[in-house]
């Protein structure tokens, strides 16, 4: 339930400043609140938590073998890439974001 309700937290967030959670668009804004103050991947940390999440309810403890693999092609297809787009897009002031803000938490 927490994973469900971070990630929503963060697309109302984005959509609230004229930004998208959709990953090939334009991300319009470089929005800095809300969840965004904690971790520059509040949507990918509320994936990471369902995950765990969903397999201690299905008391299965052996996916948790696969969870280091799927953080790192999250990071390999997705993150990297969203971070050199907004470092392009945004320039200074990202920078300046991603020194304060850790990327996880």
């Amino acid at each position: 339930m927490i994973a469900l309700l971070l990630i929503a937290w963060a697309g109302m967030t984005l959509l609230s400043h004229g930004a998208t959670p959709h990953p090939t668009h334009r991300a319009g804004a470089l929005v800095q609140e809300g969840p965004y103050t904690l971790t520059r991947n509040p949507m990918y940390l509320g994936f990471t938590v369902m995950y765990v999440g969903v397999v201690f309810v299905a008391n299965a403890v052996w996916p948790l073998v696969f969870l280091p693999e799927a953080i790192a092609l999250a990071y390999l297809f997705a993150i990297r890439r969203e971070e050199d787009y907004l470092s392009r897009e945004f320039g200074e002031e990202y920078t300046a974001y991603r020194s304060r803000v850790r990327r996880w938490l």
